[in-house]
């Protein structure tokens, strides 16, 4: 039974992978391509800078969660399924990489690199999760006597 499940977290680890993969490419290809052909913007230089860190997550949402198997006797058997990248922290990755490629469409939509200020809305979006849990962080701290005088 389990390795049944391990075997289904394998399989959507790798179907999300490829999808994801192929859609980097295309969409960030593309891009490449029409800023060389139509210098709009006419740096790529922000281009480049601010897609590194999508090809970061991607490249360790690749080592997370793709399959290893192990070849025994000319049988390739599952060793291990990889971390199930639909869910938690992966999901927020997977959010990254998607909103760099939108903003990666409208760089060339609008012809300029001020639609990376976009790319604040992340830690912004950190700033009020983070916000939500203080008040109840706050209430755990110990209260402290009142001075009698």
């Amino acid at each position: 039974m389990a390795a049944s499940s391990s075997k289904k977290t394998a399989t959507k680890n790798v179907e999300a992978l490829a999808s994801l993969h192929q859609t980097s490419a295309g969409v960030n290809g593309a891009v490449f391509l029409i800023i060389l052909i139509f210098h709009r913007p006419a740096t790529i230089w922000p281009f480049l800078l601010f897609l590194t860190p999508s090809w970061g997550l991607q490249y360790y949402l690749e080592k997370q969660g793709r399959p290893k198997y192990v070849t025994d006797l000319g049988v390739s058997k599952l060793k291990h399924p990889g971390n199930d990248i639909h869910f938690g922290l992966y999901e927020h990755l997977f959010d990254v990489v998607y909103l760099t490629w939108i903003i990666d469409v409208l760089m060339v939509l609008f012809g300029t690199n001020k639609v990376w200020w976009l790319l604040l809305s992340i830690p912004g979006f950190g700033l009020y999760k983070i916000s939500l849990f203080l008040p109840g962080l706050m209430g755990l701290l110990p209260k402290r006597a009142k001075k009698t005088s």
